[in-house]
């Protein structure tokens, strides 16, 4: 578990809203009375903080973190009743883009393109190498791992183009394999 304190820091001059990760914890119990247990020990006696003047608690979705009987936010709500639960704005939008892309055939299409993609070039470390020169700074992980992501759906502007400079290739000219003879005709 990552703990991160955001705080307004007042001054004579500004008032000044402020970020800082402060400690992570490994999770033994993963349930919302086990990380309800870890955090609240660690806030008060790691950091001699008074839960009374937290405000806020902003965690991902998970059930174990936001469920309104036994998740995180509730117990500590339940204990201090000023600490108002944030759903975190960024898991909510993957979230959002994994059940989105799950009901158009249009997105289920692009996301086994994509796929496919991996598959091609994941299959042969020559191909691995010349498509990781092209594509600075990204990289191309398993379908499983990053469907339905923010990050995922830029992946076809780069693909596309990239596929455009790579093709002349010789490691592309060649007799294609088995394997890529069954891509191509699975499309």
């Amino acid at each position: 578990m990552s703990l991160t304190f955001r705080f307004v820091d007042v001054n004579e001059e500004e008032v000044d809203v402020r970020e800082c990760f402060v400690a992570y914890k490994p999770i033994c119990d993963s349930s919302g009375a086990g990380i309800t247990g870890l955090f609240l020990d660690t806030i008060v006696q790691e950091f001699d903080l008074d839960m009374n003047d937290c405000r806020g608690q902003g965690y991902d979705n998970g059930a174990n973190m936001v469920g309104v009987n036994k998740g995180v936010q509730s117990r500590i709500l339940n204990l201090y009743s000023r600490a108002f639960f944030n759903p975190c704005g960024c898991h909510s939008l993957n979230l959002v883009i994994a059940d989105t892309a799950k009901s158009s055939v249009k997105s289920i299409s692009l996301f086994g393109f994509l796929q496919r993609l991996f598959v091609l070039f994941s299959g042969s470390t020559k191909r691995w190498e010349v498509i990781s020169k092209h594509i600075e700074g990204l990289s191309l992980k398993k379908f499983a791992k990053l469907a339905g992501r923010v990050e995922f759906l830029v992946l076809p502007l780069f693909a596309l183009t990239t596929l455009q400079s790579v093709m002349p290739f010789k490691i592309f000219t060649k007799k294609p394999t088995t394997q890529l003879r069954h891509q191509r005709h699975c499309r």
